[in-house]
């Protein structure tokens, strides 16, 4: 599976894609503006190249609805209860319709969107107006960091799209993604419970022990106990700016989830 990634951050959805996918995903492209997101990304994908501007950017692709991968988060400055509420119509969520741009000229199998769930109220009839326009199907689903095990709620809303053309046949309808989701969860939240955090130490803002738990899991049963560094360390360089770098970013255990519909999905219509 071949990816693009927009609005890529500090890679939040790289590290959900690459668990999920393994060897048979590759991100071929990233899209970021923001110089210190882009040194994290640099530091742990080093051959992945990066795209400053999505303004400028144009897919030297064209999937044709076969194969591949969009997905990302688009800013939610303007859809999020704690933004200024102003919806797809505010200066930085409206880079939606470039992220829709993209999808266009690439023309991928699969799209992912995320967003805070401020979306419903804020752009989501327009996002999948957008998307229908442009060929594709779609399915909504919400997942939260609490229902992985994270200590906090942290619900995000997910949107899966897909060509129409396979929806055509009844008979090649796969289950739908409420029927698979709980399963998913289990799984992931499962698999966090089995990580072992590694020693603690700060490397390029980002506290180890988080990174050693893969998925979740382990932080809730971990509730009563605090490690040496909770988050980021307080007296350290350019603080403010790494807690804004994560507050951007999506929590990869939720992202995996939607990675793993996109994956069955991919293997339900493998010769559609």
């Amino acid at each position: 599976m071949q990816a693009i990634s927009l609005f890529t951050g500090i890679g939040g959805f790289e590290i959900a894609f690459h668990q999920v996918f393994g060897d048979e995903g590759k991100v071929i492209q990233m899209c970021e503006c923001d110089a210190d997101a882009q040194t994290v990304l640099r530091s742990h994908f080093p051959s992945t190249p990066i795209h400053p501007d999505i303004h400028t950017y144009y897919p030297d692709v064209n999937w044709n609805y076969t194969t591949g991968l969009i997905f990302g988060g688009f800013p939610c400055t303007n859809t999020s209860c704690a933004g200024d509420r102003a919806g797809l119509s505010g200066q930085e969520s409206r880079l939606w319709l470039e992220m829709l741009r993209v999808v266009a000229i690439a023309r991928p199998r699969f799209v992912l969107v995320e967003n805070p769930t401020g979306l419903i109220h804020r752009g989501l009839r327009a996002i999948l107006g957008g998307l229908r326009v442009a060929g594709y199907s779609t399915e909504v689903e919400i997942v939260s960091a609490e229902q992985l095990g994270a200590p906090h709620e942290r619900e995000r809303l997910f949107i899966i799209a897909y060509p129409y053309h396979l929806c055509q046949r009844q008979d090649r309808m796969p289950p739908c993604w409420d029927e698979q989701i709980r399963a998913e969860i289990e799984a992931i939240y499962n698999q966090g419970r089995q990580t072992q955090p590694s020693d603690t130490r700060v490397d390029d803002g980002i506290p180890l022990w988080l990174g050693g738990i893969g998925f979740a899991g382990q932080w809730r049963d971990t509730a009563h106990t605090t490690p040496v560094y909770a988050g980021v360390r307080r007296h350290m360089e350019s603080r403010r700016k790494c807690v804004d770098l994560y507050g951007r970013s999506v929590v990869p255990a939720c992202a995996a989830v939607a990675f793993h519909r996109i994956k069955y999905l991919s293997e339900w219509w493998r010769d559609v």
